[in-house]
């Protein structure tokens, strides 16, 4: 009966948007990696001049958590 809503992620959008958006997929913002997250769509966004799909972000922020990841690593090793 109702309208479907639906959130349109792109370079204007914001970081509850994007949190809204990730938990729908399964997945908690870091919010060490709010921040990163929010330019990086913002960036792509611009770059491709239009909006980022939820598969698209959901890989953004599988890739910047591994990242992350991995950064945290090599800094524990080099101690």
């Amino acid at each position: 009966m109702g309208r479907c809503r639906r959130i349109v992620i792109g370079k204007h959008s914001g970081a509850t948007a994007i949190a809204h958006v990730l938990r729908e997929s399964g997945r908690d913002l870091d919010p060490d990696l709010a921040a990163a997250m929010l330019a990086c769509v913002r960036r792509k966004a611009d770059k491709i001049k239009s909006r980022i799909t939820a598969m698209q972000m959901v890989d953004l922020y599988d890739r910047m958590c591994s990242g992350a990841a991995g950064q945290t690593l090599e800094s524990s090793e080099v101690g």
